[in-house]
């Protein structure tokens, strides 16, 4: 596991998966850690900041950064954060790239695969599950990375 992965899982629950904010985060204090031990007093001078950015991530909670660290542990999934080597050159480069990505399986080679991602609802029916497996699956048989 990534040894700041805590630290990132308790900026996104805080900032919202996908922020904008992580690229200025990496930029100012080079990892989550020290970003988070700035603590109130330097974040109102950071610049990329709200006010209500800062309420939420007064409320951080470590230990729950923790607990999802261990039942991604217990499911065999591995927890890449944004500061990693092995974080995918493809994802890095996009405009709001994901702090945290959590694996399943083995993480192929990104940069030269096709890369396809499945949305959809977090309340869908049966139907909509299994066609979406259906297709995550041919697509990844077929040579595809399925992202989600």
């Amino acid at each position: 596991m990534d040894f700041n992965a805590a630290y990132w899982i308790c900026v996104v629950d805080a900032l919202g998966f996908g922020s904008q904010k992580v690229l200025d985060i990496l930029r100012s204090y080079k990892n989550a850690q020290n970003f988070l031990a700035d603590k109130v007093n330097l974040w109102k001078f950071s610049g990329f900041l709200s006010s209500k950015n800062i309420e939420k991530l007064k409320s951080i909670d470590l230990n729950k950064a923790q607990k999802v660290l261990e039942r991604c542990k217990m499911l065999g999934y591995e927890v890449i954060t944004i500061e990693n080597p092995k974080y995918p050159k493809k994802p890095r480069n996009i405009t709001n790239p994901p702090a945290v990505l959590y694996v399943k399986g083995a993480l192929p080679e990104l940069n030269d695969r096709l890369c396809i991602s499945i949305v959809g609802t977090r309340s869908s029916s049966a139907y909509g599950n299994r066609i979406a497996f259906e297709m995550g699956y041919n697509l990844a048989k077929a040579g595809a990375v399925v992202v989600s």
